[in-house]
């Protein structure tokens, strides 16, 4: 069993633990505690966990104990991004959360992924890093970027998808398209062509576009108290 800590404390982060908790990870794993920015850190413990500061953390811990990142999609997937990317620089050892219920015929995959509940991959996908499937679908001979998120989806074979893009819930992807960086395809949309642009976002029912991702992401979350630097 591998011991691992959390980076974040959110809905999303107490979800993983949870499935942890309940023996539905492929890989099995202990959770140690949470870590958090130093400049977020309010309380010690965070469901039944020590929360440790981040700087305490990188001097005992990178590089010994494997950290798996729980950063949603905020920010287009930006902070994740980020985040990411100064773990890995500070020397950290990322773990990709695989579920039990989760389907996967491709071995072609990144670091630091999450394959949550009956997530599907396909054979002859390729997958970067950093990625979230929350019961996505994704067909055959398909070619995905970098952090992006995917929720409830379907997403057809043969597509290729830049970084940071949001695949909304009920959302359907055709065939042999293109996505660039930071497309948002919102919740019940079919998106039937490819996007001319970064950064757009459509909605349903027929694949309207309402404008800039960043936008759309920022309003429907400005709400949320996600927390994690």
């Amino acid at each position: 069993m591998t011991e691992v800590l959390i980076f974040g404390l959110s809905m999303f982060s107490e979800r993983i633990a949870n499935f942890i908790e309940h023996g539905d990870s492929v890989k099995p794993f202990k959770i140690k505690g949470f870590i958090i920015d130093d400049a977020y850190y309010r309380a010690e413990n965070f469901v039944g966990y020590k929360v440790y500061r981040y700087s305490e953390t990188k001097e005992n811990f990178a590089g010994k104990i494997p950290v798996i990142v729980c950063i949603g999609y905020k920010n287009m997937n930006e902070n994740r991004r980020n985040i990411f990317s100064r773990l890995q620089a500070d020397g950290w050892n990322i773990e990709s959360y695989i579920s039990k219920l989760a389907t996967i015929f491709s071995e072609d995959i990144g670091t630091g992924n999450f394959f949550i509940c009956k997530t599907f991959i396909d054979v002859k996908c390729h997958i970067g890093d950093g990625n979230i499937f929350d019961n996505g679908h994704l067909n055959h001979h398909s070619t995905i970027g970098n952090f992006n998120f995917f929720s409830n989806n379907h997403a057809s074979g043969n597509i290729t998808m830049g970084d940071c893009c949001f695949i909304g819930t009920n959302s359907t992807l055709k065939n042999g398209i293109t996505l660039h960086d930071k497309t948002l395809v919102g919740a019940g949309c079919y998106l039937n062509k490819s996007t001319s642009e970064q950064g757009l976002c459509y909605s349903a029912p027929k694949s309207i576009l309402l404008g800039r991702s960043e936008i759309a992401i920022g309003y429907w979350t400005k709400n949320q108290n996600v927390k994690g630097g």
